[in-house]
């Protein structure tokens, strides 16, 4: 069994690069997503939809280890916080908060 959480974080943090692919057992599909930037976005946004919603499955047709709902939503929550203040520290300059 693979776990949820890691292959969240793999999904997060390299998507891109196809490592949640790679680890559950999709190899095929995960040099795919190296060569073309997790099919240019689209492949890896398919992925987090199954992901959140608990149908994604390893290569063996099985669910992977320690699913809850609650840990899905984190896994739209976070990423939202991290692209947000991402956004606010990359535009803070232009903001003019202090006179």
């Amino acid at each position: 069994m693979h776990s949820y959480v890691f292959t969240g974080l793999l999904l997060i943090f390299g998507g891109g690069l196809g490592l949640h692919r790679f680890y559950t057992g999709y190899a095929g599909i995960g040099l795919l997503y190296l060569l073309t930037g997790g099919l240019f976005g689209f492949g890896i946004l398919y992925d987090y939809i199954k992901f959140v919603s608990g149908e994604y499955e390893d290569a063996h047709g099985e669910t992977l280890d320690g699913y809850e709902p609650a840990i899905g939503w984190c896994f739209l929550i976070i990423p939202a916080i991290i692209g947000l203040t991402i956004f606010l520290m990359r535009f803070s300059n232009t903001l003019k908060f202090y006179s």
